[in-house]
């Protein structure tokens, strides 16, 4: 199947949502499923934009909060 991101899911953590509301709010479970779930085939370039709105800003200071 061919998941565009108007694609609602069937299943997961992430059942009853589309695609591209779990790109904008959980970029790493679109990885995830594609590296780990068989027959997912992402359209244009959502894994790429996935991983690039998941990775972290190291440049940014981190401050610990106690």
């Amino acid at each position: 199947m061919k998941y565009i991101r108007s694609t609602m899911l069937a299943f997961g953590k992430h059942k009853g949502e589309t695609v591209q509301s779990i790109l904008d709010d959980d970029p790493s479970y679109i990885v995830w499923m594609n590296d780990n779930i068989d027959g997912v085939d992402f359209a244009d370039n959502i894994v790429e934009e996935a991983e690039d709105n998941d990775r972290v800003d190291h440049d940014e200071p981190f401050f610990w909060i106690e």
